[in-house]
């Protein structure tokens, strides 16, 4: 899950100030996100055994179309949110998973 990870570096030592205000930062960790979310949604529809695995798996699709299709709706805080305290246990899970698979 080289997605997750990636937005865990962008914003390792970052605070919340900070990510909201660098447009470009916010733009990397939500391009990363919206990859994480359509990877779980090809999981879902390719292996569902594996999807199911997955801590908040609809969550993750949701919000990856809450990042396609909502924009205006979208609130910075909650991305950071996500990228600090959702993403690491995703990035986790997907190693295990993908480790399982070996």
């Amino acid at each position: 899950m080289s997605n997750g990870k990636d937005a865990l570096e962008f914003i390792e030592g970052k605070s919340l100030e900070d990510y909201e205000s660098d447009k470009a930062l916010r733009a990397m960790v939500e391009r990363k996100l919206f990859v994480v979310g359509e990877a779980v949604a090809r999981l879902r529809d390719g292996f569902p055994e594996s999807y199911q695995l997955l801590t908040d798996s609809p969550e993750i699709i949701g919000f990856r179309n809450i990042l396609a299709h909502g924009y205006f709706a979208l609130e910075h805080h909650r991305v950071f949110d996500i990228a600090v305290n959702s993403v690491p246990l995703l990035v986790t899970e997907a190693a295990a998973l993908l480790e399982h698979e070996k």
